[in-house]
């Protein structure tokens, strides 16, 4: 029994070693060794080695491993030595897996033949497909060369590694990585100044209007301190005020940092706390329901008006590069403590302009589905 188990860590040992120059000669040679000394015990139980193993039991999985390979060689019986008549049969089928990948090869006079089982939960036919041809076209380089180190040996049919290095590997669009979300935003308002840039309701903004609103509430958050980099808390309902609030954030130079009111007051503070906002933005409704109306500097866009009408429509001048932050989402948590994640200018002219997966033009509109506070936004908005 020590011996079974010492092959199964030798195995494994084995596997770690496969990118240290280890040549095909040399693997079979020690999978030999490994294997000879299972077979002197090759008669304790498979459940004694389980029972010994403790390994977590799953009633839909093996319980020691998911891939199994069998080689029948035993030779067959010459004509004349057996009253049995035995013959190659081909093309059985089976409809059970007992493992994930299952690899049968026999050897016949004929050569090798057999057959790939798999989970059909796990693999689709193609996939199932293509690894059998992968292990073929390997075997047949290493058959080639068996002195040339594994890791060396192609996988990939020429064919298909053509595709993975050349016609899947398009070089990227062109988007202006020397640029920010503002300058680029200016670019469109002085082409499409008098188009709708924004409708909510009955409400409509150009991009003109849409500027010189973002632009007014830009003025006023700088003189509330805000600079390059620094976030900006943002908890406003889907309205005309977000999109302007967002604009003018950036153009201010800050980051929106968006926050749900349905979160739980306990991941909002942590958010508060971990991104340490200049100010909060937000509305006289929301205002009671935000753990940092106490704690910080509060700005209420419904109570501006006053303020926004003495301060300048035009862009205001900020010093921003394409790496300063534009703005902040925090993971969900699922799988420890929410982080904040720091998101460029860069990052979002990537992710939007010259974009290979969307067809984004003139002719098209964008509905804001995704709440702001996932960054699924981000397409949507910009």
């Amino acid at each position: 029994l020590e011996g079974l188990i010492g092959f199964f860590v030798n195995t494994l040992a084995l596997r770690s070693r496969l990118e240290d120059g280890l040549s095909f000669r040399q693997l079979v040679a020690r999978v030999r060794e490994a294997t000879l000394g299972a077979y002197a015990h090759q008669d304790v139980p498979f459940e004694k080695l389980v029972e010994e193993l403790h390994p977590a039991r799953d009633l839909g999985r093996a319980p020691l491993f998911q891939v199994f390979f069998a080689l029948q060689n035993m030779p067959l019986p010459a004509k004349g030595e057996s009253e049995l008549s035995i013959q190659h049969v081909t093309g059985l089928k089976t409809t059970a897996a007992k493992f994930e990948l299952e690899l049968d090869l026999a050897d016949y006079p004929e050569g090798f033949t057999g057959s790939l089982i798999y989970n059909a939960d796990l693999f689709l036919p193609a996939t199932a497909q293509r690894l059998a041809r992968y292990y073929v076209h390997l075997l047949e380089a290493l058959l080639g060369q068996p002195q040339l180190s594994l890791h060396r040996l192609p996988l990939l049919p020429a064919d298909e590694r053509r595709s993975v290095l050349s016609d899947f590997n398009r070089a990227p669009s062109a988007f202006p990585d020397n640029s920010t979300v503002p300058e680029r935003f200016a670019h469109v308002v002085a082409e499409h100044g008098g188009s709708v840039a924004l409708e909510f309701g009955a409400q409509r903004l150009t991009y003109s209007q849409l500027d010189a609103r973002a632009n007014q509430l830009a003025h006023l958050l700088i003189a509330r301190g805000v600079r390059p980099d620094a976030p900006v808390a943002l908890a406003l309902e889907r309205s005309v005020e977000l999109i302007v609030s967002l604009l003018a954030i950036l153009k201010a130079g800050g980051a929106y940092l968006p926050l749900d009111t349905s979160y739980p007051r306990e991941r909002l503070a942590h958010m508060l706390e971990d991104a340490q906002p200049v100010l909060l933005l937000t509305s006289s409704a929301l205002r009671d329901s935000l753990p940092a109306a106490d704690s910080l500097p509060v700005l209420c866009v419904d109570q501006l008006q006053e303020q926004l009408s003495a301060e300048p429509t035009h862009a205001p001048s900020v010093a921003l590069s394409p790496q300063h932050l534009a703005y902040i989402d925090f993971t969900s948590g699922s799988t420890g403590r929410p982080k904040g994640v720091a998101v460029s200018h860069r990052n979002v002219l990537r992710t939007v302009c010259n974009a290979p997966y969307a067809d984004v033009s003139a002719g098209h509109s964008f509905l804001l589905i995704a709440p702001i506070s996932f960054d699924a936004s981000t397409l949507e908005v910009w």
